[in-house]
């Protein structure tokens, strides 16, 4: 009787066991997960081969990674009511890179960070990890920071508290020749030889007369973002290219409006800002830490309402606002970037070797902020999201907007695991053949 009656547990055993893979139980109504990544994935790979619940209540204490935030949004789509809460608000983190278009850095990106203002955000080099930099947002004026990476060929990773952004690195550009315009001088000389140096290919049209000029580089081929990646003009003699240059620029050009260019009726509906009366540089200057303050320059008087200014000149008194020197915007699909200075040269004339590598710098900073370089070919894999990522946004949108936290949530419910069977059907099996041995039998 007592081995029938083990026989007989493990063939029930063995029988729910087999009605249960047949037929798995219903799944339960709703169930809460997290907020450690571990449960999470957990979770969603029992729910791929089981039923999920109804409903679910996902708790973070960070955005997920992009494949974990998929699953989430293909679960919902399964069927499932996937709604997510986080004890605290996530920061609303977002990174973007893009390579630098100086030519004289070819493998630097730079990486913009949007966070909340004042915060401090670690920006690593997804392939060496180990050296992070960081980007404090600003406190006022909007929470934004950037930084340039001598080169992040794996992709960037941001990170705040649990949150973190991953974008690629973008592909290489193409960087197109910059035509330089205006009266042939000292102006135009160094600045096209600034420009060169730095690694621009450069074409040139400085008039020397009304009825005569001088061009570098041959025959400009025409105005368009297909043949040139940037204009600059450095005077007010530039008059009958005026419509032609603002087309180039709503079409998505780069205009440098140098000095006396301000001036020019041709650019009216370009500029940053109306420029104001010349002001004087500070003898002696050229070989301070500040060199700028030495030349003579057309402060920007009055900015118009989407301009951004970019330099100031310092204050005359303790705690006053410098005045604006240069100042850019966006016109249409197009760049402009407004610099007041009139005599540069001297800056690299009178600097010494420091002023002829910052008269560059300067100058190929000016045509950087403005170019029009398309990257090169399709996008690499990308290592996140792709050039940006704002993983909180895309939390957002994926799943909905956050729910009240709730500590109460019911927890997921645990599955029979399936130890306990097998323990039962090996005591059974093993009590049913001691007992035979017992009585001498096989």
């Amino acid at each position: 009787m007592l081995e029938w009656t083990l026989r007989t547990i493990a063939a029930a055993t063995l029988l729910v066991l087999l009605v249960r893979a047949i037929r798995p139980p219903a799944a339960p109504r709703s169930a809460a997960v997290g907020p450690a990544a571990r449960d999470r994935l957990g979770a969603l790979a029992a729910w791929t081969s089981a039923p999920a619940p109804e409903s679910v209540v996902v708790r973070m204490d960070g955005a997920p990674a992009p494949d974990e935030r998929d699953w989430w949004r293909a679960l919902r789509g399964a069927g499932s009511v996937v709604r997510w809460s986080a004890a605290a608000p996530l920061p609303a983190l977002a990174v973007s890179v893009m390579p630098v278009v100086d030519p004289g850095t070819r493998a630097a990106v730079s990486v913009r960070v949007g966070a909340p203002a004042g915060s401090l955000v670690a920006v690593v080099d997804a392939g060496s990890p180990a050296y992070p930099d960081s980007v404090r947002s600003a406190a006022r004026g909007g929470g934004g920071g950037s930084i340039t990476l001598p080169a992040a060929q794996s992709g960037v990773v941001a990170t705040l508290g649990a949150t973190r952004a991953m974008a690629s690195a973008p592909d290489s550009l193409i960087r197109r020749p910059v035509l330089v315009l205006g009266r042939a001088g000292w102006e135009g000389k160094f600045a096209i030889a600034a420009l060169e140096e730095r690694g621009w290919t450069v074409r040139a049209r400085l008039t020397v007369s009304p009825a005569a000029e001088v061009r570098a580089g041959g025959d400009p081929p025409p105005l368009d973002t297909a043949n040139w990646s940037a204009v600059v003009v450095l005077d007010s003699s530039i008059t009958r290219q005026g419509p032609a240059i603002a087309r180039y620029v709503r079409a998505g050009g780069g205009l440098v409006l140098a000095g006396e260019a301000a001036r020019a009726p041709a650019f009216a509906g370009l500029l940053a800002g109306q420029p104001g009366a010349r002001r004087p540089g500070i003898a002696g200057a050229l070989v301070t830490a500040t060199p700028r303050r030495a030349l003579t320059a057309m402060p920007i008087a009055r900015l118009v309402p989407d301009a951004v200014p970019l330099e100031r000149r310092e204050g005359t008194g303790p705690g006053t606002v410098g005045e604006i020197i240069v100042a850019a915007r966006r016109v249409a699909a197009g760049r402009v970037v407004q610099a007041g200075y009139l005599d540069t040269w001297r800056w690299r004339m009178g600097g010494g070797d420091a002023g002829a590598a910052g008269h560059r710098a300067w100058w190929s900073g000016l045509v950087r902020a403005v170019a029009y370089a398309p990257e090169a070919g399709a996008a690499r894999e990308p290592a996140g999201e792709g050039p940006g990522d704002a993983p909180v946004a895309r939390l957002v949108a994926a799943l909905g907007a956050a729910v009240p936290w709730t500590e109460s949530a019911p927890p997921v419910p645990a599955g029979a695991p399936g130890w306990p069977a097998f323990l039962l059907i090996v005591l059974a099996l093993g009590g049913e053949w001691l007992s035979r041995r017992l009585r001498g039998r096989r």
